[in-house]
């Protein structure tokens, strides 16, 4: 089949229907061999935009990546799908975006449950960890599916681009593209790895001395070393990939090594990853020393302290 492109290089005659752009479905992780395989196993992520009314599409799972039946256990309308969301950086248990609604059943055989977002849930930025259980009345859980809910920031809501880089610039910062890396033939990343990248920085400047307080990743403010921090994590990431999948050969006469970049990746982490501990530490210094300094008046006296 020709592809013929249009003047600005997209592929003419191909277009979505606009009532589908709503229902959002997880990504599928990569497969890093050239196989087609979906690993489902791997954390799930789906992508919305903030301020965007959308509906989460979802398979319910075993821990082995197979569809579950609930048909047994939704006979009698006594169990029910629930969905709750929140961000787990927001302190002990988490500030809840979504406070367990009850999901919507499409076909109870394949486990296809699906649940509707209003533009009040996802109206910050940030990364989310979303749920989806079968509940019994008693509200205990038989069993659940987690996944990523990453909300990217944009001009619709209050008009500010806050909250982390999203997805679109962070694969624009590392040309992470299917087309642009030949010998891959896919993203080097895909959204599960992007969305843990986003959220190990924000807990590694909670958890480091001086303890002043904590961020979440609806409202951590420094956004250029947050990128750094993200692409040291992804870099690491793949660095393992490489380490544990090396296996050079001879083929034709031609020796093979395309799994051994894990220097290269780890090289490239370490140095990011230094850039932005060393930006971290300073800062949190700096901010505790702010804290520190102050005045003191007396009623009694023109001399403050």
């Amino acid at each position: 089949m020709t592809v013929v492109l249009d003047p600005i290089g997209y592929a003419a005659g191909v277009t979505e229907d606009c009532t589908s752009q709503s229902l959002i479905q997880p990504t599928v992780s990569v497969d890093h061999f050239g196989g087609t395989q979906s690993i489902f196993i791997k954390t799930q992520t789906v992508i919305i935009n903030s301020g965007q009314c959308a509906t989460i599409d979802w398979i319910m799972r075993n821990r082995e990546g197979n569809a579950v039946d609930l048909a047994a256990c939704l006979t009698g309308g006594t169990n029910t799908v629930k969905f709750r969301m929140s961000d787990g950086l927001s302190g002990a248990g988490g500030i809840a975006s979504i406070n367990a609604t009850t999901a919507t059943v499409v076909s109870s055989s394949d486990g296809h449950v699906r649940v509707d977002i209003e533009a009040a849930d996802v109206s910050n930025a940030g990364i989310f960890l979303g749920e989806f259980a079968l509940i019994q009345p008693d509200g205990c859980t038989i069993f659940s599916n987690r996944m990523y809910v990453s909300v990217q920031g944009g001009l619709f809501t209050d008009g500010k681009l806050t909250g982390p880089p999203t997805v679109a610039e962070v694969r624009l910062f590392l040309r992470d593209y299917q087309q642009e890396n030949e010998l891959l033939d896919t993203v080097d990343f895909d959204d599960s790895e992007i969305a843990l990248a986003t959220y190990l920085p924000v807990q590694f400047w909670n958890e480091i001395p001086p303890f002043i307080g904590s961020y979440d990743t609806r409202n951590f403010p420094y956004r250029y070393h947050w990128l750094i921090g993200i692409c040291a994590h992804l870099y690491s990431i793949a660095a393992e990939h490489h380490r544990r999948n090396r296996f050079p050969y001879n083929a034709g006469g031609m020796q093979i090594d395309d799994k051994g970049k894990s220097g290269e990746y780890e090289q490239k982490s370490a140095q990011m990853m230094q850039e932005f501990k060393a930006f971290a530490q300073r800062r949190k210094v700096a901010s505790n020393l702010e804290r520190f300094y102050g005045e003191v008046g007396s009623p009694y006296s023109s001399t403050r302290w």
